[in-house]
């Protein structure tokens, strides 16, 4: 049984293992979402005529259920972005400004390119220690 892997943030801050996934769902839903729409944008499937042929109950309810749930991400990531631009972020003050300016009229976009550009190569894995072999593990059955 392994124990639980955490990441070092800019050498400071350390971070479950969890965190650092659930960030990069939230990315990953941002993301495909918005390929999707600009797929969807493409075919001219977004109009209501081309809805009413093309997609069934079921699709558009699937569509707006994804919809809803990347709104929810796009929040989490925008407000997860933010938070470490304000209390870990140390550049400087031009660099931090050229963030600033890209979280506040990017929005989420602006939080996905944060978290690729910056975020994510302040990340350092650190191994869970090993567990002693006379550690007692608990009965089988």
């Amino acid at each position: 049984m392994a124990g639980m892997g955490s990441y070092l943030l800019n050498n400071k801050y350390r971070l479950p293992k969890i965190v650092v996934w659930v960030v990069w769902v939230l990315l990953i839903v941002v993301v495909s979402f918005t390929a999707l729409i600009v797929f969807m944008f493409v075919r001219d499937v977004v109009s209501a005529n081309a809805r009413r042929e093309h997609l069934s109950d079921f699709v558009a309810t699937l569509f707006g259920l994804f919809a809803v749930c990347t709104i929810f991400a796009s929040l989490a990531l925008y407000i997860t972005m933010c938070v470490y631009w304000i209390v870990v972020e140390r550049s400087t003050t031009l660099v931090r400004l050229g963030w600033f300016l890209a979280l506040l009229f990017g929005l989420h976009y602006g939080a996905v390119v944060y978290a690729f550009k910056v975020w994510s190569k302040n990340l350092v894995k650190v191994p869970s220690p090993p567990i002693p072999d006379d550690f007692p593990q608990p009965p089988l059955g």
